[in-house]
């Protein structure tokens, strides 16, 4: 028999952790989200970050930055829900990034700092040298 309560605050920590962290998904405003994906820390992640205006849909997954390869290969999915905007931001430390946005090239050192998305789907790419990547 257990007799202590199982739903102490703290065992919700790794959710937390996981969902802001490591998926990257931050509520900065009532309809406002940024998306700062770990993408030098794994090779995938994929969550749902509910919203009163429906569920934030992020999925990654990146590979490179080894002995073999030097470059930094990044595809992200973001599913905003109507009504909502946001941005991406990509880690610190990005050198010569090349970025497209659903197969348009954006990138820039600038452009690839924090790219503006709305509601919908969106599909980005991302390649840049692991040099300077903590």
């Amino acid at each position: 028999s257990w007799t202590a309560s199982l739903s102490h605050g703290w065992g919700s920590s790794p959710t937390l952790y996981l969902t802001t962290y490591y998926l990257g998904i931050r509520q900065v405003g009532p309809d406002e989200w940024n998306i700062q994906p770990a993408l030098q820390a794994g090779a995938y992640a994929s969550g749902d970050y509910p919203m009163p205006q429906g569920v934030l849909q992020v999925d990654w997954q990146s590979y490179g930055c080894s002995a073999e390869d030097t470059t930094l290969h990044a595809s992200l999915q973001v599913t905003a829900p109507p009504g909502t905007h946001g941005s991406i931001t990509f880690p610190p430390g990005l050198s010569s990034p090349f970025v497209s946005l659903n197969g348009q090239p954006i990138g820039t050192t600038q452009a690839a700092a924090s790219i503006p998305l709305g509601e919908g789907s969106h599909t980005l790419e991302l390649e840049a040298s692991c040099a300077g990547i903590p």
